[in-house]
């Protein structure tokens, strides 16, 4: 069962998030108890060859349910934002580069020379 909210999130994220970045899928862990409903986590990136190991990422938060016996995506949501999009609402990229680019910016501002804090930052 897990495999159909897997493939419906992954087919979400292909076909919908599809932007320059590269991407990875993960089930959120804090999906909850209700076997009808997952949560996944979409972690973006641009990794490069002076970077490898991104100094930021932007994460879409993909909800997917059970219901009549199809799985389907009802709504993501782009870290930083209030909003719960709906899956016809078309994605837009220069989200993700908000993000990113906020990141950035704090890496500047903080004190990043313990670890807690800059694992907090990626």
């Amino acid at each position: 069962m897990n495999n159909d909210f897997s493939s419906a999130a992954a087919h979400f994220a292909e076909v919908h998030l599809n932007c320059s970045y590269s991407y990875s899928l993960a089930m959120d862990n804090l999906s909850g108890d209700d076997p009808l409903e997952r949560r996944y986590v979409v972690t973006f990136s641009k990794p490069t060859p002076i970077h490898p190991a991104p100094l930021a990422v932007a994460k879409v938060i993909v909800r997917v349910v059970s219901t009549g016996g199809q799985h389907v995506v009802i709504s993501y949501s782009v870290e930083g934002r209030k909003q719960q999009f709906d899956p016809n609402t078309e994605f837009e990229e220069r989200w993700l580069d908000e993000v990113i680019e906020r990141k950035m910016k704090m890496r500047g501002i903080i004190d990043l020379s313990d670890e807690f804090t800059e694992s907090r930052l990626t």
